[in-house]
């Protein structure tokens, strides 16, 4: 590829943001698996970030129960090209480098977090599809952010 040649090509987003509730999150229940992103034909995931409210304190709900074993028990799984078995299987507090499940802003290339939500820029290609699931596995309902 001649990266001095102008390039074709479509940029997409994928968000939790649902117009229609007008709801920032998407609740995610005990047991329950959700996908986050699907995506068809070939590309390339260049970053995505989340957070779970719930497992830091919330300034604007002090109130609010926090549990960190939230990052051990939500699972991250990845999907490639119509895979039944996902390349990425992880808690999310240890996929994002915070297996401590600390509040702990620290950043590098690839990934790093920041007042609580996590980022991951590894670029992911992929040749058919991709896929970005969620599973929580022991805690009550939670939402996500991304």
């Amino acid at each position: 590829m001649d990266i001095s040649q102008i390039q074709l090509l479509t940029t997409r987003q994928a968000t939790t943001f649902n117009l229609e509730q007008r709801s920032k999150t998407l609740p995610v229940k005990r047991g329950e698996r959700r996908t986050l992103l699907e995506a068809d034909g070939t590309g390339v995931i260049t970053q995505f970030w989340m957070t779970f409210p719930g497992w830091f304190w919330q300034h604007w709900n002090p109130s609010a129960a926090i549990s960190q074993s939230i990052l051990k028990t939500l699972i991250l799984r990845i999907y490639w090209d119509g895979s039944e078995k996902p390349a990425v299987c992880a808690p999310v507090g240890d996929f994002f480098g915070n297996g401590l499940c600390e509040v702990a802003s620290f950043a590098n290339h690839y990934f790093g977090m920041s007042s609580g939500g996590f980022f991951c820029k590894f670029p992911m290609p992929f040749r058919k599809a991709s896929g970005l699931r969620l599973k929580i596995w022991m805690l009550p309902s939670i939402p996500i952010f991304s």
